[in-house]
């Protein structure tokens, strides 16, 4: 029949084109390299986060901008002015469930005002925060997490406290740096220049299976 005749010349079809060329893929990635030209504060970037309107923040060694596709704003510090940066130097940045931007600097903590386009300070209203360098940022249990150069710091944002503070050490009693935080169903990652910690629900402990080891990114 005529219908059995259209099922067999489709298999065909089917059984004779590639699976390779059935997969829609861009026969030629474009990329685009941003830069100063882009109107951006610097070339030497450092971070990047999307927020939920879709910007692009790009954190760089000498400020802060927020790209939209066609041409940056910028942001840089001025240490009159509480409403700015509080360092140019940007660490990290880290968008959280609540939609808030937060921006770790080489001196401190701040957290984006979007309706008033301005930064507060966030660091300079905890003294374990204040004046340190936010070297990473994650969500955990209810909280919000800072790896600093020597140590973890645990902010309830529904208290607006810091309710946990962890500091590991090298074998000499040193402190170590904080590198990454990464959470997820296991507990909050920790990775240190010498080993990896695992925080779970209250509890820290080290991971011994992977040794003595140097963790940069997770």
């Amino acid at each position: 029949s005529y219908s059995n005749f259209v099922y067999l010349v489709l298999t065909y079809i089917c059984m004779s084109v590639p699976i390779q060329s059935l997969v829609c893929q861009p026969k030629n990635p474009i990329f685009y390299r941003l830069s100063s030209d882009y109107s951006l504060v610097s070339n030497k970037t450092t971070c990047t986060v999307e927020d939920y309107m879709g910007y692009i923040w790009i954190g760089s060694e000498e400020g802060l901008s927020r790209y939209n596709g066609y041409g940056s704003k910028n942001y840089t510090a001025k240490s009159a002015d509480t409403t700015t940066l509080n360092h140019d130097y940007i660490n990290v940045l880290h968008v959280d469930r609540a939609k808030n931007l937060w921006v770790g600097t080489f001196s401190g903590l701040c957290r984006y005002n979007f309706s008033e386009d301005h930064f507060e300070r966030i660091g300079d209203s905890f003294d374990q925060l204040k004046d340190q360098s936010i070297n990473a940022i994650s969500e955990y249990n209810g909280s919000i997490w800072f790896g600093t150069d020597e140590k973890l710091v645990g902010l309830d944002l529904q208290k607006w406290q810091v309710t946990n503070i962890f500091q590991p050490k090298d074998k000499d009693g040193y402190p170590l740096k904080i590198n990454v935080l990464y959470s997820d169903q296991a507990g909050l990652k920790i990775s240190t220049p010498q080993c990896l910690y695992i925080l779970n629900g209250e509890k820290i402990h080290k991971e011994h299976s992977l040794g003595d080891i140097h963790v940069s990114t997770i």
